[in-house]
């Protein structure tokens, strides 16, 4: 589970084009970046956010022990592995949309986070669903 340090130390799995969106908004919201891994960008992510160190390698993101949230952003079907992967290695996650592809996958995950005892969440940032718009009209009509 989160520690009750102040400091809460956000890892990204991934550095994705989303992940240059998302990491503002974590920071913001009071999470520490702290570490992120990329098989090809890790680097120049974790200078550009301001993230203390980087990997290029998953594995060994997920073996340091100042993690307190993994948030996931690599490709949709990729998902399960990386969750999987996480929850093995007791860490928290927040997974991008779509958590998994399938619902037997997500049942599996969801399970596991369980027995882990860790938190599992899918990360759905309602200000970009379509249905956004149509709230927006209608208030502007108010």
């Amino acid at each position: 589970m989160l520690t009750n340090s102040k400091r809460k130390n956000i890892a990204f799995l991934g550095a994705g084009s989303i992940a240059n969106k998302i990491a503002p908004m974590l920071k913001q919201a009071g999470f520490h970046p702290y570490a992120v891994g990329s098989l090809s960008r890790a680097k120049d992510f974790a200078l550009t956010h301001g993230f203390e160190k980087f990997y290029t390698d998953y594995e060994g993101l997920l073996k340091d022990q100042n993690i307190d949230l993994v948030y996931i952003n690599t490709p949709h079907s990729l998902h399960y592995d990386h969750i999987k992967l996480c929850l093995e290695n007791h860490k928290n996650v927040l997974c991008e949309k779509s958590f998994t592809l399938n619902f037997k996958q997500a049942k599996e995950v969801v399970e596991l986070a369980r027995a882990k005892n860790v938190l599992l969440a899918e990360g759905i940032w309602t200000r970009y669903m379509p249905y956004i718009d149509i709230i927006k009209d209608l208030l502007a009509l108010a």
